[in-house]
């Protein structure tokens, strides 16, 4: 983005901030900090503001002095977007007020985490002064340019569970997390999520969703599907319900960002609550799924984006419960199960609960886009995505044919004759 000068005023969306009124907010006596020393020093017509990352519901912009050399005095803004007409009016400043308490409390519980950390945030305001995000781009610039690594994905994970783990009930201090809970109550973000992944989404006249008339008779496999729409309310309860640790809520792909070294922050806790840990989960595994059916259809570099997406399911190998054999997934050792400590009994439920969050969300993705997401402008995969959301949620507590008929029938139909191969050669296994 092409910075802008200082006598412009900055639109984000509806609202409109200058740079007087950021010049002012930290030329403030109480505002001394050492993070804004190089812009409080600055004349008002020196400085430059350029977009570093636009996302659902957040931008960050990188505000610096042009006439300063020295990169360490620039200031990173984070703007919060308006939320969509349909998400309800939810002013917000309200939303930054509620993200800033998020992260006190989870600074409390788990020091080293790596949430995006907010210097300065005044209330009334829908920017915040952020720590420098120089050298990160978000998972979502890493997935399609296919610049990505198992590396990368076992870190999201490593971050995932130092939070889960820090913030978990069966192992932490009760009375603490309760307190938690009550603190993160009041604010009605978290209800947003609950509605459009299990609400809005299975309504067939909802007008919020997106109409598609070629995703239509795929829809009839919701709409007419009594038992599905049962599993969706059992799960919309267990969303509701669980109270396991404090989630992220919404990890999408503009919400996860990673460094040049392999750091891994994550965004956007406005949707965080005390909840289930199967949700978070979901959400990842969510984004490599999306990617897998993007990187599977037909273009120019077919070959290049076939193999990449046959990388995914790497990635969620490492994220998820299951590994390769012979086209067969088998549940064997995982990284966050390992580290979370799971029983044997609390296993099973953990990764039905994932299989069913995960068929909701990709669901959501596929009927409520929003404009940044990929689903929004990839028409190709949509039906194939969200045949799958579908599968899953028919699936969810047979994990093994839900699982595998995800990555097996894609690939199945690229490859029938190498696919009919393997098959036979697998067989034995089977028995």
């Amino acid at each position: 983005m092409a910075s802008r000068s200082a006598d412009e005023n900055l639109h984000f969306e509806s609202d409109t901030i200058n740079f007087q009124d950021i010049l002012e907010l930290l030329k403030r006596p109480e505002h001394d900090y050492s993070w804004s020393t190089g812009i409080k020093e600055s004349h008002l017509e020196d400085l430059h503001l350029e977009m570093v990352h636009s996302g659902a519901f957040f931008s960050f912009y990188n505000l610096y002095n042009r006439k300063q050399v020295q990169t360490d005095h620039e200031v990173m803004i984070k703007v919060v977007k308006p939320f969509p007409q349909w998400f309800g009016n939810k002013e917000r400043s309200l939303r930054l007020s509620y993200e800033q308490r998020v992260l006190q409390k989870l600074e409390e519980f788990c020091p080293t985490n790596k949430a995006i950390k907010i210097h300065l945030f005044v209330p009334g305001n829908s920017f915040a002064f952020i720590e420098n995000l120089k050298g990160y781009r978000t998972l979502d610039d890493h997935l399609l340019s296919k610049d990505f690594s198992e590396d990368l994905a076992k870190a999201i994970i490593n971050n995932l569970i130092h939070i889960h783990k820090a913030t978990f009930f069966a192992t932490s201090n009760s009375n603490c997390l309760e307190d938690l809970e009550a603190q993160l109550q009041d604010c009605g973000f978290p209800g947003i999520i609950e509605k459009m992944t299990f609400i809005c989404s299975f309504e067939k006249d909802n007008p919020t969703k997106c109409k598609d008339e070629s995703l239509e008779k795929v829809l009839l496999q919701i709409y007419n599907n009594s038992t599905l729409l049962s599993s969706v309310a059992d799960l919309k309860n267990s969303f509701h319900t669980n109270k396991e640790c404090l989630i992220h809520g919404n990890l999408q792909t503009d919400s996860i960002l990673c460094s040049l070294n392999g750091d891994i922050k994550f965004a956007g806790f406005e949707f965080a609550h005390v909840g289930s840990c199967a949700f978070d989960m979901a959400c990842i595994l969510v984004n490599y799924l999306v990617a897998f059916y993007h990187f599977l259809e037909p273009s120019e570099h077919s070959d290049q984006n076939h193999q990449f997406a046959q990388s995914m399911i790497e990635y969620m190998k490492i994220s998820g419960s299951f590994r390769l054999n012979f086209l067969l997934f088998l549940f064997g050792r995982q990284l966050y199960i390992e580290k979370m400590h799971f029983r044997n009994d609390q296993v099973k439920k953990f990764w039905s609960e994932v299989a069913g969050f995960a068929g909701c969300v990709i669901i959501r993705r596929v009927l409520l886009p929003l404009p940044e997401d990929i689903l929004h402008t990839d028409k190709f995969s949509k039906a194939d995505v969200l045949e799958a959301g579908i599968r899953l949620l028919k699936n969810n507590t047979f994990l093994f044919s839900s699982l595998c008929s995800l990555i097996f029938l894609p690939f199945f139909t690229l490859f029938l004759p190498f696919s009919i191969f393997l098959f036979f050669f697998s067989f034995p296994t089977l028995l």
